[in-house]
């Protein structure tokens, strides 16, 4: 390949899987620079397929309050054939971060992933920590100090990342519900305080967004942060007087608005236990699970309400041990039309409309999460004022 012009080299390089590019960064010189030249990561970026990122407990890891493990996941997706395939050598050991000590003590889940980067915030109540990594570069941060932070009584936090459509900036959005002591029943009632503020990737600080106008859904952890598409992310709310169930925040103008929700069934209310929103092959979708069945709904057209439609119902006699009384995080779709999903019982499955049929799909061991991702070159070091923050995994 020497003898290759450059941009023919980038186009073939931009078009391996990642964890052949790794090894060719370690090739020769010219290679590695190639590789982390921004244009090529934004080919690879175009091209890279979609993949699985899953935040991975053992039992022992649990119980000793460990950080768990990132595990990347490749999607072999053919008309006829699925297969899941995890290398063990693709994995990001949050464990091996050098985080303060002072912050380990709190567990670090993952809210969401744009462009191969990784959002995470910490899971103890109380907790204002924020970290961004990118699994393939080994780099992460952790964000400074929020802007608004208040102990009470009780607090509920609901996040969300993604990038603006027209600015391009990435964005942590941060709303706190907060329930104060001459609350009677902060389990139930209106939070007291509802407050949002936002991080801007390069600028180094939070900034108060003020009062948010509706009241997120912050009971479904952790499927709460609320799935990113066309420059928005969505969440559930709870406001009963609202005419539309759904919640957007638009991460160029950083405003608030209802979204168009499914059609409103109101036979079927009672039996709801569970609401989760996701995205699958680029539309946004909604998963309502009860104690008797599970139905997807599906938007064609974003932001159009007579859009919605039913796209499958599974009955909970098809697989009882899956799907009884569990929240469901919708996950990815398959180009047959199946469904990868996964329970708050951490079980990874896919469903099959055409057959009617359901695969326990074995992968890890212990307790999971699981996210879309989309693996990239994207450096945290170029966020310039992010860079002294920055670090870089070893091994």
């Amino acid at each position: 390949m020497e003898g290759l012009p450059t941009n023919v080299m980038v186009d073939i390089l931009s078009r391996l899987p990642v964890k052949t590019i790794i090894y060719c960064k370690c090739v020769c010189k010219k290679w590695r620079i190639l590789v982390s030249e921004s244009y090529f990561v934004k080919l690879h970026l175009s091209r890279s397929p979609a993949s699985l990122l899953f935040h991975h407990f053992t039992i022992q890891e649990l119980q000793n309050f460990g950080q768990g493990i990132l595990k990347l996941v490749d999607i072999e997706d053919e008309v006829r054939h699925h297969r899941l395939y995890h290398d063990p050598r693709m994995s990001f050991d949050l464990n091996r971060a050098s985080f303060p000590k002072s912050v380990k003590r709190f567990r670090k889940l993952p809210i969401g992933s744009i462009n191969g980067l990784v959002c995470l915030t910490e899971s103890g109540n109380n907790s204002d920590n924020t970290y961004i990594c990118n699994p393939i570069t080994r780099e992460y941060m952790m964000l400074p100090k929020h802007y608004f932070f208040s102990v009470c009584d009780e607090m509920s936090i609901v996040c969300g990342f993604g990038v603006g459509l027209v600015t391009g900036k990435y964005k942590v959005i941060r709303t706190l519900l907060t329930h104060l002591l001459t609350n009677p029943n902060p389990k139930t009632s209106r939070p007291d305080l509802l407050e949002a503020e936002v991080y801007t990737l390069g600028t180094g600080k939070w900034r108060s967004l003020g009062r948010v106008p509706y009241w997120l859904d912050e009971r479904k952890k952790p499927f709460n942060s609320g799935p990113f598409l066309n420059g928005h992310v969505h969440w559930i709310i709870r406001d009963e007087d609202c005419p539309e169930k759904i919640c957007t925040f638009d991460f160029d103008s950083e405003t608030f608005k209802l979204f168009p929700s499914p059609p409103f069934d109101a036979t079927n209310v009672p039996k709801i236990t569970f609401q989760s929103l996701g995205v699958l092959n680029g539309c946004l979708s909604q998963c309502d699970s009860s104690i008797n069945d599970v139905t997807i709904w599906v938007m064609k057209e974003y932001g159009i309400k007579k859009s919605w439609y039913k796209m499958v119902n599974i009955r909970q006699s098809l697989c009882p041990k899956l799907l009884m009384f569990e929240p469901i995080a919708l996950l990815e779709g398959y180009k047959d039309g199946g469904i990868l999903m996964v329970n708050y019982d951490k079980k990874l499955f896919a469903y099959y409309p055409q057959t009617n049929t359901i695969e326990d799909i074995k992968m890890f061991n212990g307790h999971f999460a699981g996210i879309t991702y989309r693996p990239s070159f994207v450096k945290l070091r170029d966020f310039v004022i992010e860079s002294g923050r920055v670090r870089l995994q070893k091994g």
